[in-house]
């Protein structure tokens, strides 16, 4: 036996008693239902008749709205001056604090697109940097991505690399009819 099993069967020996359980006894005879059934008694084996109650919890919620209705009123009645009305002139003084901010970063934001339309007018190199991997340009997550969407159009971009391997080719063979380049496999 190797110590595997040994050290298995030791941890589960007290486990085996916790997960035995003794079966569930239902003692339909003591329910009220048989000839032992005792008048004046429910099948829960409660003593009816008069028991103490205490008050619901309508009667807590209907004095409790008491002092809540007190409140609505006193701020109805006097809208000047009360506690809310203090609590928002409170809160004013930073109003304007925020107001100034608010004024200073439109004016930024402004002057932001001012600028960036000073360079959408300039020319633009459009052939961009040499790519190796052009297909690096949609490699992202496949998951929840249906199929065809997001998908950037390429065909522009291979067209511009196919001329640039023709002209590489065109000059490959020119300097081989010259004579300058040997190929290896001749």
């Amino acid at each position: 036996m190797s110590s595997v099993a040994r050290g298995s069967r030791a941890i589960a020996r007290p486990l085996r008693k916790c997960v035995q359980r003794t079966s569930r006894r239902n003692a339909s005879d003591h329910a009220g239902h048989g000839h032992d059934a005792h008048h004046g008694e429910s099948a829960f084996h409660v003593q009816q008749g008069p028991a103490n109650e205490s008050f619901g919890r309508g009667f807590y919620i209907s004095l409790g709205s008491i002092p809540l209705f007190y409140a609505i009123y006193s701020v109805a009645s006097s809208p000047n001056d009360n506690f809310i009305s203090r609590l928002v002139k409170k809160y004013e003084i930073g109003q304007e604090a925020e107001t100034k901010k608010n004024v200073i970063h439109t004016t930024l934001m402004e002057q932001a697109a001012a600028d960036r339309q000073l360079f959408a007018g300039t020319a633009r190199d459009s052939s961009g940097p040499p790519l190796r991997y052009p297909e690096g340009l949609n490699a992202k997550s496949p998951w929840n991505v249906s199929a065809g969407r997001d998908a950037v159009d390429l065909s522009g971009l291979a067209k511009y690399y196919k001329e640039q391997e023709q002209l590489q080719e065109e000059e490959r063979l020119a300097r081989r009819k010259d004579g300058k380049v040997v190929s290896v496999y001749d």
